[in-house]
C-alpha cells in the first residue's frame, strides 16, 4: 500500500510539472510575439506618418510653386502661416514620437521584467523538477529496498510456515503416540484392576475350577472331525485354561500323517500357542499308541476367553492322505479342563 501511495504522489507531481512547463512555454511565446508585434506596429506607424508628412509637404510646395505668381503678394503671410503650422506639426510629431518612445521603453521595460520574472520562475521550476527527480530516485531506491525486504519477509514466512507445519506434524505424531501409550497404560491398569478384583474374589490358589469327562471303549475311525467334547463354565474373565486329553491313537498306512488338537468354541488356541500333537508313519503299521494331548490357553483367534460357559472339543485332522486314523480304541479316554490363576 505504501508503494502504491508513493507512485500515485509521484505521478500527480509529474503531471502538474508538465502542465506548468506548458504554461511557461505559452507565456514565453506570447510575450515574444507581443513585443515583436508592438515593435512592428511602431515602425509601420512611423513609416506611414513619414509618408503622409512627405506627401503633404510636397503637395503644398507644388501648390505654392504653381500659384507663386498669383499669390506672391500673400507668400510671406502664407509662408509664415505654413511655417507656423509646420512648427506646430513638428512639435506635435515630436511629442507623439516622445510618447511613442516612452511607451516603447515602458513596454520593453515591462517585457524585460516579465522575462526576468519568467526566467526566475523557470529556474525555480527547474530546481523543483531537479528536487522531484531526486525524490523520484530516492522513492525508487526505497521501493526497491521495500521489495527486497518483502521478498526476504516472504522467504522468512515460508520457512516459518514449513517449520511450524513440521512442528505441528511432530506434535500430532507425539500426541498420537502419547494417546496410544495412554490407551495401553489404561488397558494395563484395567487388566491389573480386574486381576486384583478376581484375586480378591478368591483367585488366591492355583486351580480355580476343574471338570473332566471320561469315555470307555468309544473308539472312532474318523480321519477328520470331532472326537471328544465337554462344556466348562469359567468363574473369572482373566483366568487361563489348562487342557488335557489322554487316550490312544493310530494311523495305518505308510508315509501318512494325522494331527490331534484342541478347540475352544470352535477356534484353536493362539496364546501361548495351539495345543496339538502329530503322528507320522513311514511304513504300514497297525499299532495303537497311548498319547496325552496337553497345554494351556489364554486366548483364541476370537479374543479372550471370558467368564461363562465354553465348549471344549478335541479334533483329528488328516494332514497327509491316506492316513486311515483311529482314536480311543478299546480304552478309557479322559478329557480334563482346569481354570487356573495366571502367573504374575
Amino acid at each position: 500500500q505504501k508503494r502504491w501511495l508513493t507512485e500515485q504522489k509521484f505521478s500527480t507531481l509529474s503531471s502538474e510539472l508538465a502542465k506548468f512547463g506548458s504554461q511557461l512555454d505559452s507565456i514565453r511565446n506570447n510575450t515574444v510575439y507581443s513585443a515583436e508585434r508592438t515593435s512592428d506596429k511602431v515602425d509601420s506607424f512611423l513609416e506611414q506618418l513619414e509618408a503622409r508628412l512627405t506627401s503633404s509637404v510636397v503637395k503644398k510646395l507644388a501648390e505654392v510653386t504653381s500659384q507663386y505668381e498669383v499669390i506672391q503678394q500673400n507668400m510671406t503671410s502664407s509662408f509664415q502661416k505654413m511655417e507656423s503650422r509646420t512648427a506646430i506639426m513638428e512639435r506635435s510629431m515630436t511629442s507623439s514620437l516622445e510618447q511613442m518612445d516612452q511607451m516603447v521603453k515602458s513596454f520593453k521595460s515591462q517585457t524585460t521584467a516579465n522575462l526576468n520574472d519568467l526566467n526566475t520562475k523557470s529556474s525555480s521550476a527547474l530546481n523543483t523538477l531537479s528536487s522531484l527527480q531526486t525524490f523520484k530516485s530516492d522513492a525508487i531506491r526505497q521501493l526497491s529496498d521495500l521489495k527486497t525486504r518483502s521478498a526476504n519477509a516472504q522467504s522468512f514466512r515460508s520457512d516459518a510456515t514449513s517449520k511450524i507445519s513440521a512442528l505441528e506434524s511432530k506434535t500430532v505424531n507425539t500426541l498420537s503416540a502419547l494417546q496410544s501409550f495412554k490407551s495401553d497404560i489404561t488397558s494395563e491398569i484395567s487388566s491389573l484392576d480386574s486381576k486384583t478384583q478376581y484375586l480378591g474374589d478368591g483367585c488366591n490358589v492355583k486351580t480355580v475350577g476343574y471338570r473332566y469327562h471320561v469315555e470307555h471303549n468309544a473308539g472312532t475311525d474318523l480321519d477328520n472331525g470331532q472326537i471328544a467334547r465337554i462344556l466348562f463354565t469359567k468363574k473369572f474373565p482373566h483366568t487361563i485354561l489348562g487342557l488335557s486329553y489322554a487316550s490312544n491313537i493310530r494311523i495305518l498306512n505308510a508315509n501318512t500323517e494325522s494331527r490331534w488338537y484342541f478347540m475352544i468354541n470352535g477356534r484353536e488356541c493362539n496364546r501361548p500357542a495351539s495345543i496339538d500333537i502329530k503322528l507320522h508313519q513311514s511304513i504300514y503299521n497297525d499299532r495303537r499308541q497311548p498319547s496325552v494331548l496337553k497345554g494351556f490357553c489364554e486366548t483364541t483367534s476370537a479374543g479372550s476367553i471370558g467368564k461363562g460357559q465354553h465348549a471344549i472339543t478335541v479334533h483329528v485332522q488328516e494332514t497327509h492322505f491316506p492316513s486311515d486314523a483311529h482314536s480311543k480304541w478299546a480304552t478309557t479316554s479322559t478329557l480334563e479342563v482346569q481354570e487356573l490363576c495366571p502367573p504374575f
